[in-house]
């Protein structure tokens, strides 16, 4: 063979990989894809269309949200302590800082009001609209997350002001926003999702026992927090994630991109197949890791999460942007366990404090005194799979997960917000 015949040769055989590689990619794809349609999932921005289902204006609890956004207005002094964290207050509050809360508390009066309307609401629907080829939701994460802290410090002045009736509702009003994200199928609501869950979790140890709170409303907060011990929002949350995978990677590379060569070549050489199928295949592992119990679920997700994050910086190195950019799905699992560890904590505080009612003001000695009167069964640390811990001070007590890290640092919990890391992770509770 001569010298030019082999190099048209292996020009034929590099234009006929190019021209099957995809097809090939395409086929591994379709059979992820076809695993997930199997068990009734939405794979596509259509069908994850068709699997949501509308819901009326008068019954939609994103409507009563929405509405307390549009209302919301930024504090006037942000400087006020315990706006804008959840760290412990002293007890009593001094008169002039308590009325400082009250006057931050007035001034968003009426974003409060809207947001009770959604009181006895229990489905939630926000409308998506497509711009540019990204789906744009009307929920503002910042603005809610404000309206939330703004709760928190309802709940605090109404406990010291004598009104525990209405303490517990503010923190209840901080589950409605957490409840209304959770049928939303996108990752990073459910993240915000996880947010609101401990804010809601911090209000009650932080407010609520300086408040004479009747067993009614500990039993009603209590099944609340027990509703929000469940996996459906980050499943839906993944499943999202899925369905627009491919519109998630046209945007990081769109095809024709004038005058990128590498664009156009990722795409003609089968790669960006390679990663979307990867990627696709790397969340439905994520899912099937949901299907068992924490924190079996953290291990099986350890594998599937590190392949995402190598994903995420070798397509934000070369792109600026991947998939994983916005929707935070490295983080899922261990924002889950995290979640549900202050979900499960909060249950217990309503549970020992109902105890204490019905105790002349006893605090149990261990959390297995509260079963079955008050439990059913001592929850279980999402992190380890270990009953949850109980430490006593005086009058004060402490409830935890190991965190992250699984070790038991004796209930030295980390600062608000920090994502798990850290030392414990749970509730303080003071008298």
């Amino acid at each position: 063979m001569t010298p030019r015949r082999r190099r048209l040769a292996v020009a034929a055989v590099i234009v006929g990989i190019s021209a099957l590689w995809p097809l090939m990619i395409w086929r591994s794809t379709g059979s992820t894809l076809g695993r997930l349609r199997a068990q009734g999932l939405p794979t596509t921005p259509k069908e994850l269309d068709e699997w949501r289902h509308p819901v009326p204006d008068a019954d939609n609890l994103a409507t009563a949200i929405l509405d307390a956004q549009s209302a919301f207005r930024t504090p006037r002094d942000t400087n006020t302590p315990f706006l804008t964290n959840l760290m412990v207050p002293p007890h009593p509050v001094d008169p002039t800082l308590l009325a400082r809360w009250r006057t931050e508390v007035g001034y968003n009066r009426e974003a409060l009001e809207a947001l009770r309307a959604g009181r006895g609401r229990t489905a939630s629907h926000y409308p998506v609209t497509v711009q540019a080829g990204i789906p744009i939701s009307p929920f503002r994460y910042r603005e809610a997350m404000a309206l939330a802290r703004v709760c928190a410090l309802a709940s605090l002045t109404d406990a010291e002001s004598g009104r525990p009736g209405e303490a517990v509702n503010d923190v209840e009003d901080i589950l409605l926003i957490a409840r209304s994200l959770e049928p939303e199928p996108n990752n990073l609501s459910q993240l915000f999702r996880v947010v609101f869950i401990e804010t809601a979790a911090r209000a009650t140890a932080l407010s609520l026992p300086r408040a004479t709170v009747d067993e009614g409303a500990w039993k009603s907060l209590q099944d609340a927090f027990a509703k929000a011990d469940d996996l459906q929002g980050i499943r839906t949350g993944l499943v999202g994630e899925i369905a627009n995978a491919d519109r998630g990677f046209d945007l990081m590379t769109p095809l024709g991109w004038s005058g990128d060569f590498h664009s156009f070549f990722y795409h003609c050489s089968g790669r960006r197949a390679v990663d979307q199928d990867s990627y696709v295949g790397c969340l439905g592992d994520l899912l099937d890791a949901l299907n068992h119990p924490f924190p079996d679920a953290i291990r099986l997700g350890e594998a599937p999460t590190l392949r995402l994050r190598s994903q995420h910086q070798r397509l934000s190195k070369r792109f600026g942007f991947s998939p994983m950019s916005s929707s935070g799905v490295t983080r899922g699992i261990l924002s889950q366990a995290g979640c549900l560890a202050y979900a499960r904590s909060a249950t217990l505080v309503c549970a020992v404090e109902r105890h204490r009612l019905a105790h002349e003001g006893r605090l149990p000695d261990k959390l297995s005194d509260l079963v079955p009167a008050l439990i059913s069964s001592v929850p279980t640390d999402p992190f380890d799979g270990q009953p949850l811990r109980y430490l006593r001070t005086g009058e004060s007590y402490t409830l935890y997960s190991v965190g992250q890290d699984t070790r038991d640092d004796g209930g030295q919990i980390g600062k608000p917000f920090d994502d798990t890391r850290g030392p414990d992770v749970g509730l303080k509770v003071g008298r």
